[in-house]
């Protein structure tokens, strides 16, 4: 028996129901949609717990030129940060404390062998957060290929918003948790605290600062723009990870960084929905309700995080 010709078994006849029939996408739907900006309150779309935060001290490895503290920081009942504090023996105590949030793991630049903090720099936090570095999920058992896709974050993501917790509150949540760990350790307790954030990690960091003034200033390195450039993008390159259902009823990125005024954000190398480093003019425009400094390249190195140009002074008394 012969298979039918191709012309036979399309229902339409380019073989495209979009093409033949000028059908409508979700994405033009969803861009046709008319959105009446309505209240909400940033913590209940993202869902973030607000749990007893604790942390605790479990080593302090011996180190010649800086002093290593290594924390546990619990964030909800059954997860623990894996947090690092170093501090240069000669760090002044009006120094602030670091916060950096890499999007790959914590450890990628501090524990190096050619890797040092600096003299004279902020006292370092490396953390990872759900997702991320140490807490990446488990590889489960079994077949490879199979097991592979079960791990990865956009599974995650979706299992998280269909199970009524976004992920990116869930990183939030963890963030505040840290911001709340250096608030209660004896070395951090008053240092102004600043957080370093890069690729998908800028968008719960931005978040997480908005809901906690305790975070003092924001450099946020190769971070999305906005979210309705998304929506305006028929393909897109950004996490899911980072998607909160409704968000865009409510607020969307300038104006949760314009929320932080006076506190002052940088934003390094910004990108659009395609992830392509977008005009310092075109950011500019978008952010001209906040506090920021834009640069027209993100950097992510130790070098360009304990300058003094990263932060060049205090948001705020």
């Amino acid at each position: 028996m012969n298979p039918e010709a191709a012309t036979v078994l399309r229902a339409t006849e380019s073989g495209n129901v979009v093409r033949s029939l000028h059908s409508a996408t979700a994405f033009t739907l969803n861009k046709s949609r008319q959105v009446q900006r309505t209240p909400a309150t940033l913590d209940s779309l993202l869902r973030v717990s607000h749990g007893r935060w604790t942390s605790k001290i479990i080593a302090r490895p011996p180190s010649p030129q800086v002093t290593i503290e290594v924390l546990e920081v619990q964030s909800d009942p059954s997860v623990w940060l894996p947090t690092w504090l170093l501090t240069a023996k000669d760090t002044a105590p009006d120094k602030p404390v670091l916060l950096v949030l890499d999007a790959l793991a914590s450890e990628r630049l501090w524990f190096q062998p050619d890797a040092e903090v600096p003299a004279g720099g902020p006292v370092i936090c490396a953390a990872d957060i759900r997702g991320i570095g140490a807490l990446l999920p488990e590889f489960s058992p079994g077949q490879p290929g199979y097991a592979a896709g079960h791990r990865q974050e956009e599974n995650y993501a979706w299992g998280s918003v269909i199970l009524g917790k976004p992920l990116v509150g869930q990183r939030v949540t963890d963030i505040l948790a840290i911001v709340t760990a250096l608030r209660a350790h004896p070395a951090t307790a008053h240092r102004r605290i600043q957080i370093a954030a890069a690729g998908k990690l800028t968008v719960p960091a931005l978040f997480a600062a908005a809901l906690d003034q305790r975070i003092d200033s924001l450099y946020l390195s190769g971070g999305l723009t906005c979210f309705r450039d998304v929506v305006d993008s028929e393909i897109y390159n950004h996490t899911f990870a980072n998607f909160v259902p409704g968000l865009l009823n409510h607020t969307d990125l300038p104006e949760v960084a314009a929320s932080l005024a006076p506190r002052r954000i940088v934003l390094a190398g910004a990108v659009n929905a395609r992830g392509v480093t977008a005009k310092v003019d075109e950011v500019r425009q978008l952010y001209a309700g906040a506090h920021v400094i834009i640069e027209p390249e993100e950097k992510w190195t130790v070098e360009k995080l304990v300058s003094s140009s990263v932060f060049p002074n205090p948001a705020r008394p």
